[in-house]
C-alpha cells in the first residue's frame, strides 16, 4: 500500500506516446464544438456574457447581439481558454490537457478499483487499460475539450 503511486508508471506510457505523437507528428483538430467553446470563452474574456457567442444583429448588420450557447454544459472550455489566454499556443494547450487528464483519470480509477477491492498487483494494469484506451487517447488526435473533461472526473465522483 505504502508504494501504491508508484506502481502506477506504466499508465503514463499510453499518454506519453500520444503526447510525442502529437507534438512530432501531427498536432491535434480541434472538434467543433470545442471551438465554439473556445470563441464563446475569448468573447466573455474580451467582456462579454458568460458562455454566449457575439452575432450580427439581423436588423441592424451594424450592432452586434449575443447568442446563448446551450448545446453542452457550459465551461467545458475553460482549462483551454486559461491555457492560450496565459500564453501557451492551441496545439500544446490542447496536448497538455490531454496528458494531464489522462493521469488524473487513471489515478482515480485506480483508486476507486482499490476501494471496490481490486487487488494491488492488478491496479496498473487497471490504469494502464484506462489511459490506453480509445476514449482517453483520441484527445491527441482530435481534442473534443468536454468529453475528456467528463471521462476524467467520473472515478472520483463515483
Amino acid at each position: 500500500m505504502k508504494r501504491f503511486p508508484l506502481t502506477l508508471w506504466p499508465a503514463a506510457v499510453p499518454p506519453l506516446l500520444g503526447l510525442l505523437s502529437g507534438s512530432l507528428i501531427a498536432p491535434p483538430l480541434l472538434w467543433p464544438d470545442t471551438a465554439t467553446g473556445l470563441l464563446s470563452w475569448r468573447h466573455f474574456a474580451r467582456g462579454g456574457t458568460w458562455n454566449t457567442l457575439p452575432l450580427p444583429d439581423p436588423v441592424d448588420i451594424a450592432r452586434t447581439i449575443e447568442t446563448t450557447v446551450t448545446w453542452w454544459s457550459p465551461g467545458q472550455a475553460v482549462p483551454l481558454g486559461l491555457l492560450t489566454s496565459a500564453g501557451l499556443p492551441l496545439g500544446p494547450s490542447m496536448l497538455l490537457i490531454a496528458f494531464a487528464s489522462a493521469l488524473v483519470f487513471a489515478f482515480g480509477l485506480a483508486l476507486l478499483s482499490r476501494d471496490l477491492g481490486a487487488p494491488e498487483n492488478g491496479l496498473p494494469w487497471i490504469a494502464t487499460g484506462a489511459t490506453g484506451c480509445w476514449s482517453m487517447l483520441y484527445a491527441f488526435g482530435m481534442f473534443n475539450g468536454g468529453e475528456i473533461a467528463l471521462i476524467t472526473v467520473w472515478p472520483w465522483i463515483a
